[in-house]
């Protein structure tokens, strides 16, 4: 009963590892796309400021954009 015990154990310790080292790099993606979208959005806002159109498409757009994330 103990010896299954133990792998029981060492099988969820390796779970875990691995579980954790997925979340990490989830976590690292999320961080790039925030990073790129918010980078977007800042461009997308000077483009719409800077065409001669009004800014509320881009301040609507950032409301958008708040909401999602």
């Amino acid at each position: 009963m103990r010896s299954t015990m133990s792998t029981g154990q060492a099988w969820c310790l390796r779970a875990l590892r691995k579980i954790r080292k997925r979340i990490c790099v989830m976590v690292v993606i999320a961080g790039i796309v925030v990073m790129m979208v918010s980078i977007y959005g800042i461009y997308f806002r000077a483009y719409l400021c800077g065409n001669g159109k009004s800014c509320v498409t881009s301040l609507r757009y950032t409301h958008v954009k708040h909401a999602l994330f």
